[in-house]
């Protein structure tokens, strides 16, 4: 037996030696931005290699003489003859095919040479073809219009993933976690189109290297700045202008960029309220900056540092009377800043190591001063926050030419506040602050990956991802076993299979249906367990230059999920939030369609998702099995693309789903406090001490009235002197479908209850002008 293993080690030791590496790097031949997920096939194998989030690839030759044919979208074929008699580092760059790259469509990337089933590679140019909700073209919004991901409420951007809750998505940007990605209560995203440059998304097959969340991986990737020439561009609309720089600092060396959008609603709204209400008033606004400097030491080492800052600030002036001030502030955001080194070590090996920070915070607070009550003081404030610091190193290594591994080492120093609150007055003489327990915890990572190419047709993924949260009572671990089987069937046609068993240590207590920033992040601890999900998911995929067809079926088991107990708040003091949280489980299936038309003058796709998602508690609805709120039954989404001139383009996106779930008070009865539960007389007053109880019908029982509606946009380029001017007019709703945001029970006059459906967004116009230089 051991002389049956050394024959096979000496065997492929000899297979290796007799290879060649060819390494580089894959970029944009105009800025010398790299080109991240681009096909590279060689003559001999005619296997193909995608290159990695830094444009990087490697593949193993046996032949001196062959020839490389590298393609990625929107971009022309480039073949490179090659010679080798050693391993070699290249680079490789592409021309971009369109001249003005606004005007054309261009499709999504060709996923079928990964084996990672329901994976969606967007270019961002995609966005700008999506009619858009003042004028804001957003990630998050254009994502959903894909099958099997819904929407929350309402223009909201929360994102729902094959039955799971928005915190459930590992949502990154340059390989570093989000926590809150949204503007204005999920109106808005914090990402500014104009410095992304690439977007991954993941929600079926989850590779190896990701992990820490349950329904999906949502990979963005700023653009690295142009290393060539200064330029930029802004854009200006009717909530906010965004504006971008970007240049070299030493040419084909080192490149910056730096973007900032701010809305300007506070300088308008602001001073008319000032005027009518005089000292009563209120303004709102939000700001991100995103920033990156791009360094190459060497031909084999790069560094990277971006920084992400986000703020929303909400303020209001109640000071009615003379003499008496009543102000109120509320604000969130995230900070961000990391720092990335790639290095080339030759032979088919390459390292990437981060570190960084990144924080979500909340603050709440208001304030009562009087001069007529002895000069009272009286303020209270609410603040928690998520602060994380982030240490990995990841490889990849071309083995041999069927056999790419990846591998890699993380970890991740959480500090949680789940609350703090101060109460201040100065005539009480009360200054007092309310701890919830601060919570110190490491989460640790480890994955390994091979990328076994068997043949021309037949491809597995195949990883283990293990992740530990050591101590606070109790250790958690985690063996995580993910596969991914591509096969091609015939031509054009391949099938996919995935499995991901993942496990999520950090939960998001929300108490909205809204996603207000009130919700909070929490740490699992002895008394929280781990979330936990399986999925088992395949894809068909029928691929083309001019179409896309695609049938994803999906399955789907959550365990150990959290919610508040009913009539809990988030502004639970002390240490006492755990004993508000009840556990549970879920179930999701569903299947996914879509139809894409990629190249023409008319373009776009229809997607349609039917799909079943469920909860159960053992203390909610008697604990039996109850609709999600957001279980919709039917999801179509439909795109179209017209290019009516080279330089005109009209768009349009219509939305159906089906309506959300609600629970219904069906009845009301008066009780006595008086009375404890076995009903024996307390004491207490029986005239005064009684209140109203509801009943409620069985959980999410009723459904709100279905969703639809239409968006219209027109686009019109215009090459200028000095750069591209863009001009865009748009209806969001363009029939003025009154859709239902929320429903509320209300109280009449005459004592009876009604349900009231609270609509929020009628027919509304939109306009932004755009320029590149």
């Amino acid at each position: 037996m051991y002389r049956i293993i050394l024959i096979l080690l000496f065997t492929i030791s000899i297979n290796i030696s007799a290879q060649y590496t060819i390494s580089g790097y894959v970029k944009d031949s105009l800025s010398g931005e790299a080109l991240m997920y681009a096909t590279i096939f060689d003559s001999i194998t005619k296997i193909p290699v995608i290159a990695n989030n830094y444009g990087y690839f490697s593949l193993k030759t046996s032949k001196s003489e062959c020839n490389l044919y590298v393609s990625y979208i929107g971009y022309h074929r480039a073949i490179v003859k090659l010679k080798v008699n050693r391993d070699t580092l290249i680079e490789i760059r592409l021309s971009n095919a369109n001249i003005i790259k606004e005007v054309e469509i261009k499709g999504e990337l060709n996923n079928n040479t990964s084996n990672t089933a329901s994976e969606i590679n967007i270019p961002v140019s995609r966005i700008y073809t999506i009619p858009s909700f003042m004028g804001e073209h957003d990630i998050l919004k254009s994502i959903q219009l894909y099958p099997g991901i819904q929407a929350g409420a309402e223009g909201t951007g929360s994102i729902h993933v094959r039955g799971g809750t928005p915190d459930q998505n590992l949502i990154l940007l340059d390989g570093v976690p989000l926590y809150d990605v949204n503007h204005l209560m999920g109106f808005f995203s914090i990402f500014n189109s104009n410095s992304i440059q690439n977007l991954k998304f993941i929600k079926g097959g989850i590779p190896a290297s990701y992990g820490g969340k349950l329904s999906s991986v949502m990979d963005i990737s700023m653009k690295e700045g142009n290393n060539q020439k200064l330029g930029g561009n802004f854009n200006i609309g009717i909530l906010s202008s965004d504006f971008l720089f970007e240049g070299p600092v030493i040419k084909n060396k080192c490149s910056f960029l730096i973007s900032v959008r701010r809305t300007y609603y506070d300088f308008f709204v602001t001073p008319i309220f000032r005027i009518i209400q005089g000292d009563a008033w209120a303004g709102y606004y939000f700001y991100d900056i995103n920033g990156k400097i791009n360094y190459s030491l060497s031909e084999k080492d790069r560094l990277f540092l971006s920084f992400y800052k986000g703020i929303d600030k909400f303020y209001i002036n109640l000071s009615e009377n003379i003499g008496e001030k009543d102000k109120r502030k509320l604000f969130w955001g995230n900070d961000l800043v990391s720092l990335r080194w790639n290095h080339s070590f030759g032979s088919g090996l390459f390292m990437n190591t981060t570190i960084a920070y990144t924080q979500y915070k909340f603050n709440t607070s208001s304030e009562l001063t009087s001069k007529w009550n002895d000069n009272e003081n009286i303020s209270a404030t609410y603040f928690t926050n998520i602060t994380d610091y982030i240490y990995k190193t990841h490889f990849d290594y071309a083995l041999n030419k069927n056999n790419q591994l990846k591998a890699g080492i993380g970890a991740t120093f959480h500090t949680f506040k789940p609350g703090i609150y101060d109460v201040y007055s100065k005539v009480d003489h009360i200054d007092t602050t309310f701890y919830g327990k601060i919570i110190n915890n490491t989460e640790v990572y480890v994955f390994a990956e091979d990328i076994i190419n068997i043949n021309q047709k037949n491809s597995v993924d195949i990883g283990i991802h293990y992740r530990l949260l050591p101590g606070y009572g109790q250790e958690y671990r985690s063996f995580e076993p993910r596969i991914g089987i591509s096969h091609s069937l015939i031509q054009n046609l391949t099938l996919k299979y995935s499995f991901t068993y993942i496990s999520q240590y950090v939960n998001l207590l929300g108490t909205s249906t809204v996603g207000l920033p009130t919700d909070r992040w929490v740490p699992s601890t002895e008394k929280i367990k781990p979330q936990h999900a399986y999925q088992y998911c395949v894809s068909f995929i029928y691929e083309n230059k001019k179409y896309k067809l695609s049938i994803d079926p999906y399955y789907k088991l959550m365990s150990n999920l959290v919610e508040y107990r009913e009539g809990a708040s988030y502004l639970l003091l002390k240490d006492n939030w755990e004993k508000n949280i009840i556990q549970g489980k879920g179930k999701a299936y569903g299947i996914e369609f879509m139809a894409e038309k990629k190249e023409g003058e008319f373009t776009g796709w229809i997607s349609y998702t039917l799909s079943k998602n469920t909860r159960q508690f053992a203390d909610i609805n008697n604990g039996n099995e109850f609709p999600y709120k957001y279980d919709r039954r039917h999801n179509i989404n439909i795109v179209a693309n017209y290019k009516i001139k080279e330089n005109l383009r009209l768009d349009m996106v219509w939305i159906y789903n089906s309506g959300a779930r609600y629970t219904l008070t069906n009845s009301q009865y008066i009780a006595l406090s008086c009375f404890d539960d076995l009903g024996r007389y307390n004491g207490r007053n029986l005239e005064e001490d009684f209140y109203t109880i509801n009943n409620y019908t069985e959980k999410n029982s009723y459904k709100l009235p279905d969703y639809h509606r239409l968006d219209i946009g027109i686009t019109k380029i215009k090459q200028k002197k000095h750069g591209v001017a863009s001009k865009s007019f748009g209806l969001y709703n363009a029939y003025n479908r009154m859709n239902v945001f929320t429903a509320i029970m209300r109280e009449k006059d005459d004592g009876t209850t009604v349900l009231k459906k609270i609509t929020f967004f009628p027919l509304m116009p939109y306009f932004t002008y755009g320029f590149k230089f």
